[in-house]
């Protein structure tokens, strides 16, 4: 009995990662879903420095998360920001992590507001 218990939590487990991946490359953009670390075409240097690192980042990525490093890139557009994170999601999802896609004005316009509000911290901790 507790063996089936134990594959139905599964399932379920699976199913909800399943609906929450759909939703999230709905929010981003069916564009991102194809993208991986793998076919990133780094043609710059920076770029081949922060796909070495962003590849370091997704090896431990269940650990680099449990410590509490994040991932922010900054860059021009046209640099390949949205294609590696989206090669990160790929991994977090099969790692079972959530994720939260945020683009800078995003977030930029919910701290101004927390800043605005004194609530500055919650935001940060939230964010």
């Amino acid at each position: 009995m507790r063996d089936r218990a134990q594959a139905i939590e599964w399932q379920v487990r699976q199913v909800k990662q399943l609906r929450e991946a759909e939703l999230l490359w709905q929010s981003i953009g069916r564009r991102y879903e194809s993208c991986t670390l793998d076919t990133f075409h780094a043609h710059l240097p920076a770029q081949q420095t922060v796909l070495g690192q962003l590849r370091e980042y997704a090896a431990r990525m269940r650990q680099r998360v449990a410590e509490g490093v994040n991932v922010l890139l900054i860059g021009p557009s046209g640099a390949g920001k949205d294609h590696l994170l989206a090669g990160l999601v790929h991994v977090a999802l099969a790692e079972g992590l959530s994720i939260r896609w945020q683009t800078g004005s995003q977030l930029w316009l919910h701290l101004r507001d927390a800043i605005q509000g004194g609530c500055e911290r919650q935001a940060i901790e939230e964010a």
